[in-house]
């Protein structure tokens, strides 16, 4: 069930607002997600009788929210017409679903017009009081009722209608190969595709973000092969490259014209269609850098009965003054239908100018141009890579996120040999020291990028191999002979980053410091399964000798990390295990096995004591500071021994607080400290109290002193 629905928050935005805010158009994104909506909120709807314990429900909920960045208006000032937010209200959505197994579509219909349909309750609600309507919700689709397994979200848009008379009101974008700020997939946190996993039983909600839509922009959401506008046109949208001797890719500065033939089959001046020079502009990126990109040209070229026959004209212009003819020739409407929209990969018109070895995407007019294409010598990596290129060779698919330190350099879904393309635009000066790769969110590989160690086509790390790339002063890499990187190596150095998993009881709060400077590496809620990612502090070159624990804002344990100890994944201090991680010198970290818990250092709190009593004979009793709890009240011998043990928290789980206070015939007589932040073990005393033994939540019992 889809829930569309405004929040009476005040940065929010009320729907009528919406409708009645034009100059918003580009400030109001609709985003569909989690919401409060049930299938209680429809009493007429009901689940597919079906269901069973290998079924799930696909779904999604939705609110409004005002959406600001300030590049994405600035690139929009320049238009000459800003569009406008449709003033109809949602009636149905349209999706297209992908299952993974087998990459069908969805409801049993292979092909481009893979729709699925579903109808938005008329019966609207005011949730914030003001006797407007503003939250709607779907009709349950039986179409989306699905087996247990990955699925894919290829398109969504809503309408305010169904079927070929409906008119989209807002539509998701989608990734393409669009170099500049006008793709719609740069203001959003998650275009499509999105991978969604459905479990047995399950009601999955699905986050999908939309933007108010304006078909004069198609294009900038990235997928026409999706027959989404108005079905008497047919768009056709170009741009293109130009490249240096390096083969450096840049935006083309062009003009593109486009005639249609008329019933005697000739094209003139009266049957001119579009004459159309595109700009070449630039943007400070949050990275300070300057990035170029060049305007789109798209045209809706009408599509009658029959086959309609085109000519077209391409000009690269350069120095703003000359123009010179570099593609030529007919096509037909036929030509575009079973070829540009036939397959995702040719959703537009790409040529190249002087790019050797890449051809346009699609042959659609004539090359008039000639390239001496002479192979650019291959050089030895010199002075940091700038671009990359890795093949990844693993199985199935995978969620795969590439870091250059903070930057982002990929993430997204990967499958068996897709080619993951590293800093394509030149967005970043070079790629740093060194890139590391994460599965699934968990530390994989990390790939030195400053020329230190030997890197070009044909080396394999893990399951990626570098099939291309270029570095800063010596330009095309050489291939190297391939062979695999070591998997991993024993600690040497210290360690300098880990993939952590939690195991303790969700919504917990971690925080993380390095002892040697006390920085903070981590500190956030997590769950129970989360992946806590670590990396030394930027004043340091690894993490040093110890990392500190808290839980919930007490002290945890200490986690080792000079490579005097065994470290690798498969280490577990009690509710953390090392998932992956990387040292210094050693690289990726081999797995060890956990000692086993003979003992261990006091970890996360005590749990139970045994003191002995060393005074006179006296009534004893400990209490437990923070909630007065009485731990134990007797008479004791003098050097008679007894035993203490923690209460219940509020994770279910058995140990003493902070403090406890311990009277001799209620006089208060000592403190003892239970946190595990102060040494604790046999033989240590307080008062007159000597700890003869004891275990904690985290390191098990006590290990006797040396």
């Amino acid at each position: 069930m889809i829930c569309i629905s405004t929040t009476a928050n005040t940065h929010k935005l009320n729907f009528i607002d919406m409708l009645n805010s034009r100059a918003l158009f580009f400030g109001i994104l609709l985003i569909f997600l989690s919401s409060s909506c049930s299938k209680e909120d429809d009493t007429n709807s009901k689940l597919p009788g079906n269901v069973g314990e290998s079924k799930g429900i696909l779904s999604f909920g939705g609110l409004l929210e005002n959406f600001e960045d300030n590049n994405f208006k600035t690139v929009f000032e320049e238009f000459a017409k800003i569009p406008q937010c449709s003033d109809e209200l949602p009636k149905y959505v349209r999706v297209a679903v992908r299952d993974l197994s087998d990459n069908s579509w969805v409801a049993g219909r292979d092909g481009v017009n893979s729709f699925i349909e579903i109808e938005v309750n008329p019966n609207g609600s005011d949730t914030n009081g003001d006797n407007v309507l503003d939250a709607w919700f779907t009709k349950e689709s039986e179409d989306l009722e699905l087996n247990a397994g990955s699925y894919s979200i290829e398109y969504f848009a809503v309408l305010d209608g169904n079927g070929d008379d409906a008119n989209i009101i807002y539509l998701a974008p989608r990734k393409d190969d669009n170099y500049g700020p006008i793709s719609f997939q740069n203001y959003v946190n998650k275009p499509l595709p999105i991978k969604v996993d459905i479990m047995s039983g399950e009601k999955h909600y699905a986050p999908v973000e939309v933007l108010c839509y304006d078909e004069q922009l198609a294009i900038a959401f990235g997928y026409l092969f999706f027959d989404f506008t108005n079905p008497n046109f047919i768009y056709i949208c170009s741009f293109g490259n130009i490249c240096d001797d390096l083969g450096r890719h840049s935006p083309a500065h062009f003009r593109l014209k486009v005639w249609k033939f008329d019933e005697n089959g000739d094209y003139n001046a009266a049957n001119l269609l579009v004459d159309e020079e595109n700009t070449i502009k630039s943007i400070i990126d949050d990275d300070e850098v300057e990035r170029f990109y060049g305007d789109l040209i798209c045209i809706p070229l009408p599509d009658g009965p029959g086959e309609d026959k085109f000519y077209g004209q391409i000009y690269l212009i350069e120095d703003d003054q000359t123009q010179t003819l570099i593609r030529e020739g007919s096509f037909t409407d036929t030509t575009i239908l079973e070829n540009l929209y036939k397959e995702e990969k040719f959703s537009l018109y790409h040529f190249r100018d002087n790019c050797c070895g890449q051809e346009d995407n699609f042959p659609l007019l004539t090359d008039l141009t000639t390239t001496d294409c002479e192979e650019p010598e291959c050089q030895i990596c010199d002075g940091e890579l700038t671009k990359l290129d890795l093949k990844y060779t693993g199985a199935g698919s995978q969620d795969v996120l590439v870091k250059s330190g903070e930057t982002v350099l990929f993430d997204g879904a990967a499958y068996t040999n897709d080619v993951i393309e590293l800093n394509k635009n030149g967005t970043l000066s070079t790629l740093g020291n060194e890139i590391k790769i994460y599965i699934n969110q968990v530390l994989y590989r990390k790939i030195t990028t400053d020329c230190s160690t030997a890197v070009g086509p044909g080396l394999l790390v893990g399951d990626f191999e570098i099939v291309a790339g270029e570095s800063l002063n010596g330009g095309k890499l050489c291939p190297i002979p391939p062979g695999n990187n070591p998997e991993c190596q024993s600690c040497d150095g210290k360690v300098t980053d880990l993939s952590i998993q939690f195991n303790g009881p969700d919504n917990s709060t971690i925080k993380i410091t390095q002892e040697s400077d006390g920085s903070v590496l981590f500190q956030n809620n997590v769950d129970n399964g989360d992946i806590i990612n670590i990396t030394h502090a930027t004043s340091s070159s690894t993490m040093g000798d110890d990392l500190n624990i808290y839980m919930d804002d007490s002290f945890y344990g200490k986690l080792h990390t000079s490579c005097s100890t065994p470290i690798g994944p498969g280490l577990e201090l009690g509710d953390f295990t090392i998932v992956s991680g990387a040292s210094l010198i050693g690289g990726m970290l081999c797995p060890v096995q956990t000692p086993p818990v003979d003992c261990g250092p006091c970890l996360g709190k005590v749990t139970k004591l045994t003191l002995k009593y060393t005074g006179d004979d006296a009534t004893i009793k400990v209490i437990q500071e923070k909630d007065g709890a009485i731990l134990f009240n007797a008479m004791v011998s003098k050097n008679g021994n007894f035993d203490i043990v923690g209460t219940y928290n509020k994770n279910g789980k058995i140990s003493m607080w902070v403090n406890l206070n311990v009277y001799i015939n209620e006089v208060h007589g000592t403190d003892i400290h239970t946190s595990c932040s102060q040494t604790i073990t046999p033989g240590t005393v307080f008062g007159q109290f000597e700890v003869i033994a004891g275990s904690s939540l985290g390191g098990g019992p006590f290990c006797s002193p040396d």
